[in-house]
């Protein structure tokens, strides 16, 4: 026996407006639609990495290019190439056609990556200001201007590892370089770090140079050792080009 149902009552997938059936939305396939063409979207904006340059020398070159790596070459000649890497010698990249192009014949190359390109500049050594771990037990003053002249000291360290070789670079010019750059730190009048304009902003930014004085004699006295020449390498490092 059936029993009879009442009006609006719903069945699977329908609802009743007076004897009438009608069948609700299916709104879950226009949502799984609407998901799945989302997924589609992101994954056809994601699968190609973007094209990164590296310094087109051999050490470098050698470190960043690698067997399948996608590459695009300009040469000396004026040639502008794109392919995929087959294999790679002590002095040069080969291409799938066998086309080989040697170090000394790449006027700019690019690789595409999702990753910054392996390079021999390293970076195991760490960078910052120097302070040793006794005074900085007994003086707090020299341990907050390592925060503030941070920047200066790493650019400092990079200077001194690189410098020589990349830029041919001595001691001095890297110590006077890291002098400018803790006094602009300390800043002027209405700028700088401290940015301050009244009477207590002049008498911190004059501790300010007062420390950098400090600073700027102990890599004078003492930087000699760490600075390099017949280790240095050809890496860059955050600065210019030469004297400024």
């Amino acid at each position: 026996m059936h029993r009879q149902r009442e009006p609006g009552q719903s069945l699977a997938g329908q609802e009743t407006i007076g004897h009438q059936a009608v069948k609700r939305p299916q709104n879950r396939w226009k949502i799984i639609a609407s998901v799945m063409l989302a997924i589609i979207m992101v994954n056809a904006c994601t699968t190609i990495a973007p094209m990164r340059e590296v310094r087109p020398e051999p050490e470098f070159i050698s470190a960043a290019v690698q067997p399948q790596d996608e590459v695009a070459i300009s040469t000396v000649d004026g040639r502008d190439l794109e392919f995929e890497v087959a294999t790679k010698e002590t002095d040069a990249i080969v291409s799938a056609d066998g086309e080989r192009i040697y170090f000394r014949d790449i006027d700019a190359i690019s690789i595409r990556s999702w990753d910054e390109p392996a390079h021999p500049c390293g970076g195991g050594l760490p960078v910052g200001c120097s302070v040793p771990e006794v005074i900085s037990a007994v003086s707090a003053y020299h341990d907050r201007y390592k925060d503030v002249f941070h920047k200066a000291c790493v650019e400092h360290d990079y200077c001194y590892r690189h410098g020589y070789a990349t830029y041919g670079l001595d001691q001095r010019y890297c110590d006077n370089r890291f002098y400018g750059d803790m006094m602009e730190e300390c800043g002027s009048a209405g700028g700088g770090i401290l940015g301050l304009t009244d009477v207590d902003g002049l008498a911190e930014r004059a501790k300010c140079r007062l420390a950098a004085d400090q600073f700027y004699a102990a890599v004078q006295r003492y930087g000699s050792k760490a600075f390099r020449t017949t280790g240095s390498t050809r890496c860059p490092f955050d600065g210019a080009e030469g004297p400024r």
